[in-house]
């Protein structure tokens, strides 16, 4: 298996966390949450779902990689990064 750093799987995952976390972000604020807890919320499910998706290749759906889940936090960071700052007013 090719695990690079820098392959389009990677990206994939960065993006598609870097999404749900910003999306999660700005949902958690429009309900009503305080912004410092929308963003701990938001980061920690988008890495569980990153995580659970790691469980789901080492079941046989695919190559599991620590790669892919430091690529997730890093998506999941930069999302909810992001939203605080839109969000905040920067």
């Amino acid at each position: 298996m090719n695990d690079s750093w820098f392959g389009v799987d990677k990206l994939l995952h960065l993006t598609v966390c870097f999404l749900l976390a910003g999306v999660g972000t700005c949902a958690l604020v429009a309900g009503g949450m305080r912004l410092l807890n929308a963003c701990f919320l938001a980061f920690c499910m988008t890495v569980i779902v990153g995580a659970l998706k790691e469980v789901l290749d080492a079941m046989g759906s695919g190559d599991t990689s620590l790669k892919d889940l430091v690529a997730d936090a890093v998506g999941a960071a930069l999302g909810t990064g992001l939203a605080a700052g839109i969000l905040s007013g920067l």
